[in-house]
């Protein structure tokens, strides 16, 4: 009996990982490729702008969509987005999910 357990454990193992595998690359990537550029419009308070001026705090309220509201640092497309940004501004901004599965601002404004 319990050969026979295992024989029928072992065989739908195998089946489960042959069904798996059977999906070709491009099959797989387009999927992979849907979850990036994702993006999304928040409000919030700019709590800390890094030295470098390559990443900025905000504290920010729902992101339909996105996330809930939280306080977390994220990269900036460029330092350049951030000149006319200080601590403490309100501010809209846009979060786009890079190929990273990262988000990253690519538009701040005060409001």
């Amino acid at each position: 009996m319990k050969y026979l357990i295992h024989l029928v454990m072992s065989l739908s193992f195998a089946l489960m990982f042959i069904i798996g595998c059977s999906k070709r690359p491009e099959e797989v990537i387009p999927a992979i490729q849907s979850t990036s550029g994702k993006s999304g419009t928040g409000t919030g308070i700019v709590e800390r702008i890094s030295t470098d001026r390559k990443f900025v705090t905000l504290a920010h309220h729902d992101i339909p969509g996105i996330m809930s509201a939280m306080a977390m640092e994220y990269p900036v497309q460029s330092p350049e987005l951030l000149k006319d940004i200080h601590e403490k501004d309100s501010v809209s901004f846009i979060l786009t999910k890079t190929p990273e599965s990262q988000y990253m601002v690519t538009e701040i404004n005060k409001k």
